[in-house]
């Protein structure tokens, strides 16, 4: 692990934009599959989930409990109203709790992925260069919070505008939950900042889980959705990656500068995932339930 970090260390930059071009291009291949085959795979998924249902243990605890069953039914079912959007968001919450407690575990306990955190920081800092320290300088302050909290005012102002009380309602639940989640999360946790020599940039407070890159997925992923919707759906494709590439940045950033560690970023990225699937399915279940009562809402 240690040859490993020192080899990335050495060559960070290039390693970086070859994630991002690996990124970038899986991210377009898989867009391109959904949309050609999305309709047959939620099919098969649909074909499954009744397959499930038809357990003997399933059909049991249908029959003791029918009501709470059937509520449960119509909104998680794949071929029931909104049962896209609560199926998915309920699995990459379930998904991304299990991640961070997984993560926090092996950070206590001492296993590889500390020994990995300190011997990464250790090659960034010895390899860095002006040039690049620079460029991340800059990067990192997209996710100041200062700036996100001037994005959060500023679409929020916009969403008046526009009336859209909903996406108004979603947009300062996910900003101001999200800061406030994270507060709590490093008061848990309470992991001090990498201590190196001669730092490059020294911050304040605890470093797990990594405040800018929690906030900048829950903000940029957010503010895609937002627009995703505004827009129609005209562009989506390009929004939300410009957004992912965007967020990985700043996620990158902190690691270079030496005010976090890998896994500090990984954990923020995983905890802001939670929040924002759930703000997203929050605001998709109100955006279209308003919208089955009245054509014009959103």
């Amino acid at each position: 692990m240690e040859q490993l970090a020192e080899l990335i260390g050495a060559y960070a930059v290039a390693v970086l934009v070859c994630i991002l071009a690996l990124f970038l291009g899986t991210a377009i291949l898989l867009w391109h599959w959904i949309e050609r085959y999305g309709q047959t795979l939620w099919e098969w998924i649909g074909l499954l989930w009744r397959a499930t249902l038809d357990l003997p243990p399933l059909i049991r605890l249908r029959r003791r409990f029918p009501r709470l069953w059937a509520f449960l039914g119509r909104r998680l079912s794949p071929e029931g109203y909104l049962g896209l959007h609560l199926t998915i968001g309920l699995a990459l919450i379930l998904a991304a709790l299990f991640l961070f407690a997984d993560l926090a575990e092996e950070i206590w306990s001492g296993d590889e992925i500390a020994f990995f955190d300190q011997a990464l920081a250790r090659a960034l800092r010895e390899h860095a260069t002006p040039t690049a320290l620079r460029v991340f300088s800059a990067i990192t302050w997209l996710g100041n919070v200062s700036v996100l909290a001037a994005l959060g005012i500023a679409v929020g102002l916009l969403l008046v505008v526009l009336r859209r009380k909903f996406l108004l309602a979603g947009w300062m639940t996910a900003l101001m939950g999200g800061g406030l989640l994270n507060v709590a999360l490093k008061a848990l946790f309470r992991r001090a900042r990498p201590v190196l020599p001669s730092p490059f940039v020294t911050e304040s407070g605890w470093s797990f889980p990594s405040g800018h890159a929690m906030g900048a997925l829950i903000a940029y992923g957010m503010l895609a959705y937002v627009l995703v919707i505004l827009f129609n759906g005209r562009g989506r494709r390009w929004i939300v990656l410009t957004a992912a590439l965007l967020v990985l940045l700043i996620g990158a950033s902190r690691m270079y500068l030496g005010v976090h560690y890998f896994s500090d970023v990984i954990a923020g990225y995983v905890a802001g995932m939670a929040w924002l699937a759930t703000c997203i399915a929050g605001a998709e279940i109100a955006r279209r339930h308003r919208r089955g009562r009245s054509p014009t809402a959103t």
